[in-house]
């Protein structure tokens, strides 16, 4: 089922061709399929479509034509022409280019003008702790705020 819904949705043209509605409809279109697909071997192995001692259709056999019937009235709604999906113009495509380029121009001179917090932390931690010991080389023995108090 997965393969005929792509195919259809292949045949509108692809899924950016389709408008909201049209990719509600071949969902409830590959579901009303599967239902068929299910009952077409058993309606078709019945001896009989008939029964004999009423004189009518059996109910499966109807639900199947209705079934039927309605797959084909969504089919129709959905559209049987295969639609060519949109290509590229040569200058949508130069501008595609051209924006990606710039983007990556960007992102690569952003990346070379921006330190990396990785590189600078270690060294960071080193100079706080050499500061951290020269604050206490500095202080003389007995001078010490927290001996004097």
């Amino acid at each position: 089922m997965r393969a005929w819904h792509a195919s259809m949705v292949a045949d509108a043209g692809g899924q950016d061709a389709l408008s909201t509605a049209h990719a509600e409809l071949a969902g409830v279109l590959v579901a009303k399929k599967a239902a068929f697909d299910k009952l077409t071997p058993d309606v078709l192995g019945m001896t009989s479509l008939v029964n004999k001692r009423n004189r009518c259709l059996y109910p499966v056999v109807l639900q199947w034509f209705t079934l039927a019937d309605s797959l084909e009235r969504g089919l129709e709604r959905f559209g049987f022409s295969k639609k060519a999906a949109q290509r590229m113009t040569l200058e949508d495509y130069v501008r595609e280019k051209a924006r990606e380029k710039a983007a990556q121009a960007a992102r690569e001179t952003e990346a070379a003008s921006t330190p990396s917090k990785t590189t600078n932390a270690p060294q960071n931690a080193i100079s706080a702790g050499t500061e951290a010991i020269d604050a206490t080389a500095a202080t003389p023995k007995g001078h010490n705020e927290q001996e004097n108090g």
